[in-house]
C-alpha cells in the first residue's frame, strides 16, 4: 500500500509541475535558441528548459552550458520513469543488456528512456 501511495503521489506532483509552466507569463527558454529544432528532433532538452517545466520560471543565464542539451534533461522533464515504474519484464530485460558485451549503463538507459542511475539500480550496481 505504501508503494502504491508513493507511486501516486509521484504522479500528482509531476502534473503540479507541469501546470506551474501553463501559467508562467514569461517566454519560454526555447524561443530563439538555436538547438530547438535539434531537441525536437533528437528528444533533447536543456538545464533552461528542465528549470522552466519545473518551476514554472524562466532562468535565462549567459552561459551556454545551461543551454547544451541532453537525452538526461528530457528523460527528467518528459518521461521521469524510476526503478518502481519498471516492469519484471523490463527489470529482465535490463538485466540481460547490462550481461552483453559492449552495452553500457548509459546505452541502456537510453533505450528504456530512464536516467543511467535507475539502470545501475536495477542491476544491482549502486
Amino acid at each position: 500500500m505504501k508503494l502504491i501511495n508513493a507511486k501516486v503521489m509521484e504522479s500528482a506532483s509531476r502534473q503540479i509541475d507541469w501546470i506551474s509552466c501553463t501559467f508562467n507569463d514569461s517566454p519560454s527558454p526555447c524561443e530563439n535558441c538555436m538547438y530547438t529544432y535539434k531537441c525536437g528532433q533528437e528528444n533533447l532538452a536543456c538545464d533552461r528548459f528542465l528549470s522552466y517545466v519545473e518551476s514554472g520560471s524562466s532562468t535565462l543565464t549567459s552561459t551556454t552550458e545551461d543551454a547544451t542539451p541532453s537525452r538526461r534533461h528530457f528523460v527528467k522533464a518528459f518521461v521521469n520513469k524510476n526503478e518502481l515504474s519498471l516492469s519484471e519484464d523490463e527489470r529482465t530485460l535490463i538485466k540481460k543488456l547490462n550481461s552483453q558485451r559492449g552495452m553500457n549503463h548509459k546505452r541502456i538507459a537510453e533505450m528504456f528512456y530512464v536516467l543511467p542511475e535507475t539502470i545501475r539500480k536495477v542491476v544491482g550496481a549502486a
